[in-house]
Protein backbone atom coordinates (compact mmCIF):
# COMPACT_ATOMS: atom_id res chain seq x y z
CA UNK A 1 0.00 0.00 0.00
CA UNK A 2 2.89 2.56 1.23
CA UNK A 3 4.70 1.28 -2.31
CA UNK A 4 0.96 2.01 -4.28
CA UNK A 5 0.61 5.48 -2.88
CA UNK A 6 4.24 6.62 -3.49
CA UNK A 7 3.62 5.30 -7.36
CA UNK A 8 0.20 6.98 -7.71
CA UNK A 9 1.57 9.98 -6.31
CA UNK A 10 4.43 10.06 -9.13
CA UNK A 11 1.84 9.13 -11.37
CA UNK A 12 -0.21 11.37 -13.77
CA UNK A 13 -3.83 10.51 -12.23
CA UNK A 14 -2.25 12.65 -8.66
CA UNK A 15 -2.37 16.02 -8.87
CA UNK A 16 -1.08 18.58 -6.38
CA UNK A 17 -2.63 18.27 -3.11
CA UNK A 18 -3.00 20.60 -0.20
CA UNK A 19 -2.09 19.64 3.21
CA UNK A 20 -4.04 22.09 6.18
CA UNK A 21 -3.93 23.29 9.32
CA UNK A 22 -6.77 22.93 11.62
CA UNK A 23 -7.77 26.56 10.28
CA UNK A 24 -8.49 24.84 6.95
CA UNK A 25 -5.30 27.36 5.73
CA UNK A 26 -2.86 25.41 3.12
CA UNK A 27 0.07 25.29 4.80
CA UNK A 28 1.64 22.89 1.97
CA UNK A 29 1.26 20.31 -0.69
CA UNK A 30 1.94 17.44 -2.66
CA UNK A 31 2.96 17.71 -6.33
CA UNK A 32 2.46 14.60 -8.47
CA UNK A 33 5.91 14.34 -8.78
CA UNK A 34 6.65 13.26 -5.10
CA UNK A 35 7.48 17.48 -4.42
CA UNK A 36 6.48 18.29 -1.09
CA UNK A 37 6.05 22.20 -1.12
CA UNK A 38 5.46 24.89 1.83
CA UNK A 39 2.81 27.42 1.62
CA UNK A 40 4.22 30.02 -0.22
CA UNK A 41 5.01 27.44 -2.87
CA UNK A 42 8.88 26.92 -1.84
CA UNK A 43 10.21 23.38 -2.83
CA UNK A 44 10.91 21.67 0.92
CA UNK A 45 11.27 18.03 -0.01
CA UNK A 46 10.90 15.41 -2.68
CA UNK A 47 10.38 11.70 -2.25
CA UNK A 48 11.72 9.71 -5.68
CA UNK A 49 10.14 6.68 -6.80
CA UNK A 50 12.95 4.91 -4.64
CA UNK A 51 11.74 6.14 -1.28
CA UNK A 52 14.66 8.54 -1.16
CA UNK A 53 14.14 11.36 0.17
CA UNK A 54 15.72 14.69 -0.22
CA UNK A 55 15.40 18.48 1.20
CA UNK A 56 15.00 21.63 -0.74
CA UNK A 57 18.61 21.53 -1.32
CA UNK A 58 18.25 17.82 -2.59
CA UNK A 59 20.66 16.40 -0.05
CA UNK A 60 19.51 13.17 1.11
CA UNK A 61 18.27 13.56 4.38
CA UNK A 62 16.17 10.33 4.98
CA UNK A 63 14.48 7.09 2.66
CA UNK A 64 11.71 5.07 3.05
CA UNK A 65 11.13 1.60 2.91
CA UNK A 66 8.13 -0.99 1.18
CA UNK A 67 7.22 -1.49 4.53
CA UNK A 68 6.45 1.94 5.58
CA UNK A 69 9.62 2.16 7.65
CA UNK A 70 11.39 5.71 7.79
CA UNK A 71 15.04 6.41 8.21
CA UNK A 72 17.35 9.17 8.93
CA UNK A 73 19.89 9.38 5.92
CA UNK A 74 21.98 8.02 8.29
CA UNK A 75 20.18 4.74 7.96
CA UNK A 76 18.73 5.29 11.63
CA UNK A 77 15.12 4.15 12.23
CA UNK A 78 12.77 7.09 12.38
CA UNK A 79 9.83 5.97 12.52
CA UNK A 80 7.00 4.15 10.54
CA UNK A 81 3.84 4.68 8.19
CA UNK A 82 1.14 1.85 8.26
CA UNK A 83 -1.15 1.22 5.54
CA UNK A 84 -4.44 2.45 8.22
CA UNK A 85 -2.47 5.58 8.94
CA UNK A 86 -0.68 5.14 12.19
CA UNK A 87 2.00 7.28 12.33
CA UNK A 88 4.48 5.60 14.74
CA UNK A 89 8.22 7.09 16.33
CA UNK A 90 11.40 4.75 16.43
CA UNK A 91 9.96 2.98 20.05
CA UNK A 92 6.60 2.13 18.25
CA UNK A 93 5.09 4.98 20.27
CA UNK A 94 2.11 6.51 18.34
CA UNK A 95 2.76 9.63 17.15
CA UNK A 96 -0.50 10.57 15.25
CA UNK A 97 -3.05 9.13 12.50
CA UNK A 98 -3.90 10.48 9.07
CA UNK A 99 -7.26 8.42 8.51
CA UNK A 100 -9.16 7.37 5.30
CA UNK A 101 -10.66 10.99 5.03
CA UNK A 102 -7.39 12.73 5.43
CA UNK A 103 -7.56 14.37 8.73
CA UNK A 104 -4.47 14.79 10.81
CA UNK A 105 -4.20 14.19 14.79
CA UNK A 106 -2.01 14.24 17.42
CA UNK A 107 -1.15 10.70 19.55
CA UNK A 108 -3.36 12.45 22.13
CA UNK A 109 -6.37 12.63 18.63
CA UNK A 110 -6.17 16.36 18.85
CA UNK A 111 -7.38 17.54 14.99
CA UNK A 112 -3.61 19.14 13.82
CA UNK A 113 -4.51 19.14 10.43
CA UNK A 114 -5.81 17.29 7.03
CA UNK A 115 -4.12 16.02 4.25
CA UNK A 116 -7.25 15.29 2.01
CA UNK A 117 -6.62 12.98 -1.21
CA UNK A 118 -2.63 13.85 -0.55
CA UNK A 119 -0.54 10.56 -0.18
CA UNK A 120 -0.41 9.58 3.28
CA UNK A 121 3.13 9.16 3.79
CA UNK A 122 4.17 12.25 2.15
CA UNK A 123 1.53 14.09 4.94
CA UNK A 124 3.22 12.00 7.55
CA UNK A 125 6.80 13.16 6.80
CA UNK A 126 5.22 16.93 6.77
CA UNK A 127 2.82 16.34 9.91
CA UNK A 128 5.37 14.43 11.88
CA UNK A 129 8.90 14.03 10.95
CA UNK A 130 11.25 16.70 10.92
CA UNK A 131 13.06 15.61 7.90
CA UNK A 132 11.90 18.74 6.15
CA UNK A 133 12.40 22.35 6.46
CA UNK A 134 11.22 25.75 5.03
CA UNK A 135 14.36 27.23 3.16
CA UNK A 136 14.98 31.02 5.10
Amino acid sequence: MIVMTMALCMSNLCSAQSLKDVNNQVIGKVEKNGIIRSSNNMMIGIINREGMIRNYRYALVGKLDTKGDIFDKDNRLLGHVAENGEVTNAQHQLMGTIDAEGMVRNAEGKNIGSARDAPVVPAALFFFFSLLEIPV
